[in-house]
């Protein structure tokens, strides 16, 4: 992720020229390069990689910064980003995780949709803040479009140190309608920045970028995906009833994000597909399942 990078190398070589002085001859610039990925742009995290949705993590000091771990309290999710916060060690520390360039269709209104948890201690008078920004220029200027910090970030009044969520009433969503922010733009990218104040953690889950009817659409296909029985033994059988005919992917994978088996399916309407599971081991497992509209995942328990 932020460890990648490429680097240019550009140095002036004059023919039959002899010169004391060739250090000042050339010159060095390192960049990286942002993948792009179309709207609508949806991460639940149960791949449990940062990777699969190409975000980026700038971790200027080089500490903890961002990770994945697993959580409690939202439907169909048992793994969220986590900003550690409660044992960073400096404080005002910045951590950012940057989306890809995302792909918008021009005259399309978006949202920026996600869920988020945090427990304030005020402790020492500090607070610990989570910022998201919006760049329509590749990253070179940011408007704000998120910003809350202390108790106005907190979503439990529940006093607990290291703070994990475990209910529904832990976490709270918010829906940010972006058209305020950009204009007609072609890619934006999003940026979510935790300031620490060595209060507590901060976790992130179920960001989505996309239009009122793409929200919809993907909704109403989670809905009409079962999983039957949940949790199984042996075999698992999915059910699927979509709107229209499209190409299916769907991956099997485990907490660790390694992708176990993967079937697809070409101009499908309709699914009954028995998964065998006998060689798998006890624990929590996802599909995460890709269609034309995006991605969306649905979580099984192996015994």
């Amino acid at each position: 992720m932020d460890s990648i990078e490429n680097e240019l190398q550009i140095k002036a070589i004059v023919p039959h020229w002899d010169e004391i002085d060739v250090y000042n001859n050339s010159m060095m610039q390192r960049f990286g390069i942002h993948r792009q990925i179309e709207a609508p742009f949806i991460e639940t995290f149960e791949s449990n990689s940062f990777s699969t949705m190409n975000w980026k993590i700038i971790n200027n000091d080089d500490e903890a910064s961002w990770e994945l771990t697993e959580t409690n309290g939202l439907d169909n999710s048992n793994i969220s980003a986590k900003a550690a916060l409660f044992n960073y060690g400096n404080i005002y520390q910045k951590d950012i995780l940057l989306t890809p360039n995302i792909q918008l269709t021009n005259n399309s209104s978006y949202y920026l949709n996600f869920d988020y948890a945090h427990q304030h201690r005020n402790v020492g008078s500090r607070k610990d803040s989570l910022i998201i920004e919006v760049s329509s220029d590749c990253g070179s200027t940011y408007k704000r479009v998120f910003s809350k910090g202390g108790s106005s970030l907190s979503t439990t009044d529940t006093l607990d140190m290291n703070f994990e969520p475990i209910y529904s009433t832990h976490w709270e969503n918010e829906c940010i309608q972006l058209s305020q922010y950009i204009n007609n733009e072609e890619f934006i990218q999003l940026k979510f920045t935790t300031v620490n104040g060595g209060q507590n953690n901060i976790f992130l889950d179920n960001i989505s970028v996309a239009t009122q009817e793409e929200f919809s659409a993907l909704e109403l296909q989670s809905e009409n995906i079962l999983l039957m029985p949940n949790p199984t033994n042996s075999n698992i059988k999915i059910i699927w009833d979509g709107n229209q005919r499209q190409d299916i992917h769907i991956d099997l994978i485990d907490t660790s994000g390694r992708i176990i088996d993967r079937k697809e399916f070409t101009s499908t309407k309709s699914l009954a597909v028995n998964w065998l599971l006998s060689e798998l081991e006890t624990g929590y497992y996802f599909f995460q399942f890709k269609t034309e509209d995006g991605f969306f995942t649905k979580s099984f328990v192996k015994n």
